[in-house]
Order: structure tokens, then sequence, then C-alpha cells
């Protein structure tokens, strides 16, 4: 916080060639020195002493603007400019009047193409410049402490920071490459060395900005749309990130660029779990990747923590066949008593005369739902059919098939804003039941549910979709990201076309930002391969492309 005001009554110099005249900072041409670094640290002691600046000190500035112009790897210019960005508020009336007055600009030619860009998405609600001073603000919210209730991990990591000047940087810089279109992280981070010399940085400075720059995604995309089971994605996470020190601040960089996008943002960063790929990312950067014997000791260990949570209903030798039957991304991602749960929901399945059991749990208004079949390949379609139909918003679902022939399914969603907070289970479970004897429709009731709700009538399609097959990111699974308009019954247009073609669904990972849909789906075909056929990848896209762009909105239930 700044140091209160002397009193106005006597004017008093703040420093050589400075004072302070009735709230107003005042310098004096002739004593003042003329450079850079002092057009900066003018600023620096309006932020310290919570000061505007007299009208004939904002003259001096600009008449001396062009010192800024022409600075090149001063260090006191960069000394100076750490300083404002440590002692401003976070409000950053400082930081916001350098901007203001083009100074920051002059300092960084670099940030005049995005100044006032706007930005043609439903996500980001302010042009660049506006989102970077948010994204600045945010980070100091988190080291005050504003943030301790709510987000009390990224609080500890942001207070034992000694030296944020790169974390700052990068924030005011993050999207500095948006000018160029896509790839803009990218691009960003190769203009940074050039600024850091401009701005004196140190190389290990310059490194550091540069690397959160370009990798300002890396989390947020990851953590929304890839499996964070999948133990590639956090290898090449790790690798990519480097050191821990550097994962730390791209996390809390993270947390402020998304929180800064917009007045629903926080509720998104709730939403996606770019905490828990952090510690699993902090975890592999601090150990190493684990050896198989590790793996096997981390197998033995679940499976006594799981032996006694189902003592009652499975013995030693039972429970061994069950862990040989399940998936090790299942079994490497579950919590010993979320897998003792699934045990006794099969054992349930198997003494019933009914072909599905159905679990449910709840955080806030976001629930999962479990469901327990014997395997049948429609049975993701039709669940996501269901639940659209009583308006759940669907972020993500995972299929996980044993050799038994048990199929789990699990569903997150969330009860969209407007609507009756509690769904209706009871209804839920018995239209998944008429479902899967053939007594409902689902193609038709999606489409007339559309309808009714209005949402055919207010999708504007903003460009139109893609379809990405993606045979690099894993070994084990072809990823299919699926980018479209939102609208009633996406995800079971998706899953639909997916199942006509033979393709089953392992992971699926829905984004949503407003009326911006990325799905994200772990695929593989019917005999376990993964989609390399190229016709095959083309009817894929094509397919998909017709549904969702070409069709009519009420065929298919889209």
């Amino acid at each position: 916080e700044g140091e209160e005001p002397p009193s106005e009554e006597h004017p008093e110099w703040l420093e050589a060639g400075v004072a302070y005249r009735f709230g107003k900072i005042v310098v004096s041409p002739t004593s003042y020195p003329q450079s850079a670094a002092s057009i900066i640290h003018l600023f620096v002691l309006a932020a310290k002493h919570r000061l505007g600046f007299a009208n004939s000190t904002k003259q001096w500035i600009r008449h001396h603007r062009n010192l800024l112009d022409a600075t090149a790897s001063d260090t006191l210019v960069r000394q100076e400019l750490e300083s404002l960005l440590l002692v401003d508020r976070p409000s950053l009336p400082a930081v916001r009047s350098l901007y203001d007055q083009g100074l920051l600009t002059a300092l960084i030619p670099d940030l005049s193409p995005v100044h006032a860009l706007v930005q043609h998405d439903a996500f980001h609600a302010y042009p660049v410049h506006e989102h970077h001073l948010r994204t600045l603000s945010e980070l100091k919210r988190l080291q005050n402490g504003e943030y301790s209730q709510d987000q009390p991990e990224l609080t500890q990591i942001a207070g034992g920071l000694d030296q944020p000047l790169e974390l700052y940087l990068a924030a005011l810089l993050h999207d500095i490459g948006k000018s160029a279109g896509s790839d803009h992280a990218l691009h960003g981070g190769e203009k940074i060395p050039a600024i850091a010399r401009r701005l004196g940085l140190s190389g290990d400075e310059s490194d550091t900005v540069q690397a959160l720059v370009a990798q300002h995604l890396l989390l947020l995309d990851n953590a929304a749309m890839r499996d964070l089971a999948d133990e590639e994605m956090l290898t090449q996470c790790a690798l990519s990130v480097g050191t821990v020190e550097r994962l730390d601040l791209l996390v809390l960089l993270s947390f402020a660029i998304m929180v800064a996008t917009g007045p629903k943002a926080t509720e998104k960063w709730v939403e996606t779990p770019v905490l828990q790929l952090y510690q699993k990312v902090r975890l592999l950067l601090e150990k190493g990747e684990p050896s198989a014997q590790a793996i096997a000791e981390k197998m033995e260990h679940l499976k006594s923590e799981v032996s006694i949570e189902v003592a009652d209903i499975i013995d030693n030798t039972e429970l061994d066949l069950h862990f040989a039957e399940l998936a090790p991304r299942y079994l490497l991602s579950m919590h010993p008593k979320t897998i003792a749960r699934h045990l006794r929901l099969e054992r349930q399945l198997q003494q019933s005369k009914d072909r599905l059991m159905c679990e449910v749990g709840s955080s806030g208004l976001a629930y999962e739902l479990t469901l327990m079949s014997w395997e049948m390949p429609d049975l993701l379609v039709r669940t996501a059919g269901i639940l659209t139909l009583h308006d759940l918003n669907i972020t993500g679902a995972q299929v996980f098939t044993k050799q038994n022939g048990v199929v789990l399914l699990i569903f997150h969603c969330r009860v969209p804003e407007g609507l009756p907070q509690k769904p209706d289970w009871k209804a839920i479970r018995q239209d998944m039941k008429r479902s899967l004897d053939g007594r409902l429709a689902l193609d038709y009731r999606i489409a007339a549910h559309a309808v009714q709700r209005g949402y055919l009538r207010s999708v504007v399609r903003r460009s139109p979709s893609r379809v990405v097959v993606d045979n690099e990111s894993s070994g084990s699974y072809t990823i299919l990201e699926v980018y479209s308009t939102d609208r009633v019954g996406l995800l079971y247009t998706i899953t639909r076309t997916l199942l006509d073609l033979h393709v089953r669904i392992f992971v699926a990972k829905i984004t949503t930002r407003i009326d911006q849909v990325a799905d994200v789906f772990y695929i593989l075909t019917d005999d376990g391969q993964k989609v390399i056929d190229p016709d095959q990848i083309k009817e894929i896209q094509d397919a998909l492309l017709y549904w969702l762009d070409t069709a009519q909105p009420n065929t298919a239930g889209g």
C-alpha cells in the first residue's frame, strides 16, 4: 500500500526536483533529470504516495516522451519499471495512467498493434490491452491475499514469490502475439527477447518471460481438453515447463488470465481442473517419471486400501481378478473409496434384474452421475440424450469397460443458469429405462425440446465448425477435437455420429465458453486400434461437419 501523502497546507519536496502540492506531483524543469527512467520514476512516486499529476507535469512528460521511444537496454528503466509494478495497488492507477498517456506503448512498441484490439469471441469480454491490465490486477489481488478463502493454494504460491517481475511482465505481454492471428502464444513468445533487451532484463529474466508468454495456454488448454490420466500428456507438460519454479509462475498466470477474461470467468476456473493438472505435473518435476516398480508398488497399495473398503463382499482372490480386468488409466485416476463404490455398484448389477445401476453425487451446482451396466454400444449416446432432455450441461464423461462385459460411465454435469437448480433424478432414471426399453425416441424428443427452449432461433453461428483428428499427442488413443457453436443436443449429435461409424469413445471433455464449445474425445476403432485410416478419418470429419453445419438443426438432435 502507498504511503500517506504529506500535508497540502505545506507543500513538500518528495525528492530533488519533485514536489507535492494539492494532491498533484509538480516537476521542477530545471532540476529534475531528463531520462526515460526519470519519467517512469514519476509514476512510481504517484503510486507510492497516491498522487496525481499537475498539468505542468503532464506537459513535461509529453514533451519528453521521446526519451522512452529511444530507450534501449537501460538497467535504470528496468529498475523503475519493476518498482512501479511492485508498488502500484491492485487497481493499478499509476500503471493505467502510464498506459493511458501512451507511455507504455512508447516503452514497448510491440504493444501498439494489440492496443484496443477487440477479441472476436464470446469468451473475452475486453480488448487485449484491458485484458492485460486486468490480468496484472488479478495477480496483485492474489498476492494481497484477496483470494485466500477461495484459492488458498494459489495464495500460498503467490505469497512465496520473491521476485515477481517476470510474472508481472508476462501478464502485461501474454497476448502480444494476438495481432499475428493464430498461434498467438508462440508468436508472442518470439517477440519477448527483443522487448527484454529494450527493457534491460537479464538473460534469465528474458527466458522466463518468454516461456510464460509462449506457454500461457499450456495448463489452461490441457486441463480443459485433455485426459488428466494421460501420462504422455503429463510428461510433455513437465518437459515443456522445465522447472517447479516456472510451473508455479505459470499456474498463477493461468488463474489471472482466466479470471481477467470476463464476469463469469471465476466460475469457469472452478470447473476447469487446472490445479489438479498443476499438482500432477509438479509431482513429475519433483520426482521424475515413476519406474515400473514404483507403479507396481502403488497398485499394491491401492489394492490394499480397496480391500479394506469391500472386505464384506469381495475376498482378495476375487479382488485380484477385478484389478486384472480394469484399465490402468482407471486405477491410476480413481480414489480407493471411489473404486470400492464402483465395485459395490457392480455387485448390485450382477444380483439385479435391472440392466442399469445409477448413482448421483453433487458438489454445489455440479453433479456426478455414475452409471453401471452390461456393455451396450449406445449407452453413452442414450445417456447424453437423456441428460440433454433434462437441461443438464455435460462438462465431461468417461467410459471404462471391463473384460467381464461390465461398462462404467461417469458423467459430470451442471444445471444451466435460470433453470431449477435441482435435477429430477427420478425422472431421469425413468427416461433412461424407457430409452433402453425402446419406448423413447431421442432424435424426435431432442429436436422438439430444442424448439421448445427457443435455442434454435437464438443460435448465431459465428464460424464454421472444425474437426481435428490428432494421432500424435497420445500413444494409446486418437484424440478427436470438435469445435462448434453451442446448442441443444450437440454432444448427442456428435456421439451418435461416432456410434454410426463404429468409433468407441473412452473419454469426453466438453469445454463451453458461453456459445463456443470444444468437445474432445479419446477414441479407438471397434477392435481397439487408433483411427489411422485416412478414409475413415475423412468420413468422420465429413459426417460431423454435415450434421453440425449443413443439416437442418432439428435433424440428428442437433
